[in-house]
């Protein structure tokens, strides 16, 4: 099983960062996690 990264835990800005630099066509679940915590601020 993989461990996904724990996006609660990350600020506005490297919510932002990860979002610039993930893969989105092969984590599009990580896309969708990270834009979760970034409208929950």
């Amino acid at each position: 099983m993989k461990s996904h990264p724990d996006y609660t835990t990350y600020s506005t800005d490297e919510l932002l960062e990860a979002l610039e630099g993930i893969d989105k066509k092969n984590f599009p679940d990580r896309v969708k996690r990270i834009n979760m915590e970034l409208t929950a601020w």
